[in-house]
């Protein structure tokens, strides 16, 4: 399975994949408005990805 990001999500993305403590949408670095920040959060979560430090 692949999931898509545009390309401000990116950062977002990469922040989250590398973080080793939790975190809130609005912690997530890059362009973003907070409905942004909110719909890569809930991507995240839909897709499966931790939801608890690691």
């Amino acid at each position: 399975m692949t999931v898509r990001f545009e390309g401000e999500q990116c950062a977002a993305v990469r922040f989250a994949a590398a973080s080793t403590a939790a975190f809130t949408a609005a912690d997530l670095p890059g362009p973003l408005t907070e409905p942004g920040r909110a719909a890569v959060v809930t991507t995240l979560i839909r897709e499966g990805f931790p939801t608890s430090p690691r």
